[in-house]
């Protein structure tokens, strides 16, 4: 069984048009912020109800995002006079698909010969990088070599 509310199935959210989706998508929202209030608070008893309306605002934004990019369609509103017409037009336009769809007879192609031309592949050179050597040390004088800075004290767990 889905997590979400019963009433915000696939289904059921394909029914409804863009505008009811809009406003249960507000809706759920607003749920949410109380949910969340409650749980700050310690009020909260269901704590799986944060998951439930947090899963039920996804499958809307789903939807709604489906429909803006054309992979779901939202439903069309038919009234009792446009019924009539409606059905009319559905019909002649799956007759125009059924004869669409009738196969089609296929004529062989002539044959032809053609010639592919392929592209040399030329050889890779690998570049090679040469080491330098490594720079050599000057010697320090005795008396000219700088003295180290004393080390910061750090701060370790044992001496708190």
């Amino acid at each position: 069984m889905p997590i979400g509310s019963p009433q915000f199935t696939i289904q059921s959210l394909d029914a409804l048009d863009n505008q009811n989706l809009e406003s249960e998508l507000k809706n759920c929202k607003e749920e949410l912020f109380k949910l969340r209030f409650q749980k700050a608070t310690g009020q909260l008893e269901t704590h799986g109800r944060l998951k439930a309306v947090r899963r039920d605002i996804a499958r809307i934004e789903t939807v709604l995002q489906e429909r803006r990019l054309k992979v779901r369609t939202a439903p069309q509103a038919v009234t009792s006079d446009d019924s009539k017409t409606a059905s009319k037009k559905s019909k002649s336009k799956t007759d125009k698909k059924v004869a669409d769809k009738k196969p089609a007879t296929k004529k062989p192609a002539a044959k032809e010969t053609t010639v592919k031309k392929t592209a040399a592949k030329k050889p890779v050179a690998k570049k090679t990088v040469a080491k330098k050597p490594a720079a050599k040390k000057a010697p320090v004088k005795k008396g000219t070599a700088k003295k180290a800075a004393p080390k910061k004290a750090t701060i370790t767990k044992e001496s708190k």
